[in-house]
C-alpha cells in the first residue's frame, strides 16, 4: 500500500445539494397536496352483476413481478444495513437525495458511493458526517492508502484497544504482527512477501485483537468495488445476518473466519 489519503469531502453538484431536506421534501409533496386538496371526492361506482354464461370464465394469465429498478434494489440493501443498526441517518427521504447523486450501472461502484455521500459527504455539515462515522466506526481503504496510516485509523475507531502498531518478530524477515499493549495477532496474507499487505489481512489481524480483547463488535467489510474496500464495526449477529441474506461479499463461512468469531 502506499501513502496514506483521507477520504475526500463528497457532495452532489447543482442546486439538488443546497437544499435542506426539509425543503426539498417540501418540493416533492407540495404539488401532490395541492392536487389532492383540489379533487373533488368522487363518488362509490355501483356494484355491476356479471352476465350469466354457459362459456367457462377466461384463464387468467400469470402475473410476473417487474424487475427491481437499481433504485428499489439499493433500498432494500440499506434498508437490511438500518435493520441491523448501521446508516441510522440514511431514512427514504436522504436516500433519495444522495440516490439522484449517483451515476453507475454498476451496482458495487453505485453502492460504495452511495456509502461515501453518506459517511464523508457532509458538505456544509461536517458534524453529520463524523457522528455517522464514529457510530458506524467506518473505514475506507483506497488504493492509495498505507498499512500504517489504515492502522492508525483503526485504533482511532477502537478506544477499547491501546494504540495498535504493526511489527516484525525477531529480525527484519521475521513473522509479521498486529500488536495493541498486551495484545496481539498475526498478520497472515499470501502476498506479504512483495512488501505490500491487504486490508483484509489487517482487517483479520484487527479482529484477533478485538477478540484478545472481548470486543464484541468487530470489523467486517461492507462493500468493495475492486479499487475501495469500505469497512465497519459490527456485532456478530448483525454481521451473520446480512451475509447470510446475500448483502455482504462474505457468506457467513468466511464472515466467521474474517471476524476471529
Amino acid at each position: 500500500m502506499a501513502a496514506s489519503a483521507e477520504p475526500a469531502a463528497l457532495g452532489c453538484s447543482g442546486t439538488l445539494r443546497s437544499l435542506t431536506l426539509t425543503e426539498r421534501m417540501r418540493s416533492l409533496t407540495d404539488p401532490i397536496l395541492d392536487e389532492q386538496a383540489q379533487t373533488p371526492p368522487s363518488r362509490p361506482a355501483a356494484a355491476r352483476v356479471p352476465p350469466t354464461s354457459s362459456e367457462p370464465p377466461a384463464r387468467r394469465r400469470p402475473t410476473t413481478q417487474p424487475p427491481a429498478t437499481p433504485a428499489d434494489s439499493d433500498a432494500a440493501w440499506v434498508a437490511a444495513l438500518r435493520q441491523v443498526g448501521l446508516v441510522r441517518d440514511l431514512d427514504p427521504a436522504l436516500f433519495s437525495i444522495l440516490f439522484g447523486c449517483l451515476d453507475s450501472n454498476s451496482v458495487d461502484i453505485r453502492r460504495i458511493d452511495l456509502l461515501l455521500l453518506y459517511y464523508f459527504g457532509g458538505g456544509r455539515q461536517p458534524s453529520a458526517s463524523q457522528r455517522r462515522v464514529a457510530a458506524d466506526r467506518t473505514l475506507l481503504c483506497a488504493a492509495h492508502t498505507s498499512a500504517h496510516s489504515l492502522i492508525r485509523r483503526f485504533g482511532q475507531l477502537s478506544p477499547e484497544l491501546p494504540a495498535p502498531h504493526i511489527q516484525r518478530v525477531g529480525t527484519d524477515r521475521g513473522a509479521l504482527i498486529l500488536r495493541a499493549g498486551h495484545h496481539f495477532s498475526s498478520v497472515d496474507d499470501p502476498d506479504i512477501g512483495d512488501g505490500t499487505v491487504s486490508a483484509r489481512a489487517l482487517a483479520r489481524a484487527a479482529n484477533g485483537l478485538l477478540a484478545s480483547a472481548r470486543v464484541h463488535r468487530r470489523m467486517i467489510r461492507l462493500r468493495t468495488d475492486g479499487a475501495r474496500e469500505l469497512y465497519v464495526l459490527l456485532d456478530r449477529g448483525g454481521a451473520l445476518e446480512l451475509a447470510a441474506a446475500g448483502h455482504l461479499d462474505d457468506d457467513p463461512g468466511a464472515l466467521q473466519q474474517l471476524g476471529h468469531w
